[in-house]
């Protein structure tokens, strides 16, 4: 249902398969594909629209260790609670943006009510 690259993936792919743009990666069960962009954050493609979701900003990033992989975990747990693709966007940067702060891709993982807390900050409150 999902695709997940980071830039240079995305670039290598539609490449390799001569696409135009990441778009035409869309298969019928495909439901958005999430290009992860370090700094600048990610960009979310819907078969309707693309949207740019901002990196959270941090005092200093410690190790980049596993920044896409929490922001996939992150993003998937909002789909699994119920919430649309950009919103679970946010969540996966919301998630990253705790990872990045510490040595080590297992360290500084948030629970629930840390990933709320932030979203609200940066984002506003969750949909209902």
């Amino acid at each position: 249902d999902y695709l997940f690259f980071n830039e240079y993936e995305a670039e290598y792919i539609s490449r390799e398969i001569k696409v135009r743009d990441i778009e035409d990666l869309f298969f019928e069960n495909t439901k958005a594909i999430i290009v992860s962009m370090g700094e600048r954050g990610s960009r979310i493609y819907t078969r309707d629209e693309h949207v740019d979701v901002p990196a959270i900003k941090v005092k200093e990033i410690k190790d980049p260790t596993g920044a896409g992989d929490s922001h996939r975990a992150g993003f998937l747990v909002g789909i699994m609670r119920g919430y649309d693709e950009i919103v679970s966007c946010r969540i996966g940067s919301v998630v990253s943006h705790f990872i990045i702060q510490c040595v080590g891709a297992q360290e500084n993982v948030p629970s629930w009510d840390d990933v709320l807390r932030v979203y609200r900050s940066e984002f506003g409150n969750l949909p209902s």
